[in-house]
């Protein structure tokens, strides 16, 4: 077991004690992609934002098998929203049963489709999103981001160390291009002072969160 997977195998029991998605979790592990969703700790960190800062709205891009979008709608008020982007419509299928077994149905949506695609359909201001998808597409999705997102507001962009790559002034052998300058140039433009006030949170994966300032 690797160090830091102790690491977070304690926060979750001291911190985030709760076995309530497990249902979730062992869905998860049949299909062998656990990895593609965010961990407990992770989650309860997520929590914490939601609701230091009053988050009302949340836009999601990449739901997989709804873990990520169940944690963050129970972090919101009553009256909150979250609407969640999924492209695989096995994994929409099973998320929505999730949900609905979390008994969330009313304030998590999800839709099915290209999150390129789904963005340029969403036009109403929103207090927050959570990226964690395709990873050549982060710029894309900070620009709609930053035309939708209220000033104030969240930003969260998920795996922006690029599993250890981004780290690199040259491209690695073993990532792609398109993948490598993505990564990059989605943290650099949430390290401007001017704009945003961010960091990235050195999880395994590497979390970059940012709030807007314009």
């Amino acid at each position: 077991m690797r160090e830091n997977t102790k690491v977070y195998d304690y926060i979750s029991q001291t911190f985030h004690p709760d076995n309530q998605l497990d249902y979730v979790r062992d869905r998860m592990q049949e299909t062998g992609r656990e990895g593609m969703s965010i961990s407990e700790a992770e989650a309860g960190l997520l929590q914490f934002f939601i609701r230091s800062f009053q988050i009302q709205s949340i836009v999601e891009v990449g739901c997989f098998l709804g873990f990520s979008a169940i944690q963050m709608a129970r972090a919101l008020p009553e009256n909150g929203k979250l609407i969640s982007l999924e492209s695989d419509p096995k994994y929409f299928e099973i998320a929505q049963s999730h949900i609905e077994r979390a008994g969330l149905s009313d304030k998590i949506e999800i839709k099915l489709g290209d999150a390129k695609d789904l963005l340029k359909q969403m036009q109403e201001p929103v207090d927050m999103i959570f990226i964690d998808a395709d990873k050549g597409a982060y710029p894309e999705y900070l620009d709609w981001a930053e035309q939708y997102v209220r000033k104030g507001g969240l930003i969260f962009g998920d795996n922006s160390l690029l599993f250890g790559h981004a780290i690199h002034a040259e491209k690695p052998t073993n990532v792609s291009e398109k993948q490598w300058r993505a990564m990059r140039s989605f943290n650099e433009r949430l390290a401007d002072t001017k704009k945003y006030r961010a960091t990235l949170i050195p999880t395994q994966e590497g979390l970059t969160v940012a709030q807007k300032l314009f």
